[in-house]
């Protein structure tokens, strides 16, 4: 009998949220002027990753938290839509 993992780690965007939180963040980056590559270098995250989670694809914790204290908002601030 093979065992289920119980660590998510991290998990997908519900699709009909992920348009939302990616206008959502978008538009904070360019009102912030806070650029994707900003995150990647401050933070050392793979851009592929970021990406992801700036589109609304992913909900990596790590990630979120560093966008948002890269606006200077709180994690539900900047995704919760």
């Amino acid at each position: 009998m093979v065992e289920a993992s119980t660590e998510v780690v991290e998990t997908q965007a519900p699709a009909d949220n992920s348009a939302a939180v990616a206008i959502k963040v978008k538009t904070l980056m360019l009102q912030k002027g806070v650029k994707q590559i900003d995150i990647i270098k401050n933070f050392g995250f793979d851009k592929g990753d970021v990406s992801k989670v700036i589109n609304g694809v992913r909900k990596t914790p790590k990630i979120r938290a560093a966008i948002a204290e890269k606006l200077d908002m709180t994690v539900e601030e900047v995704f919760n839509v």
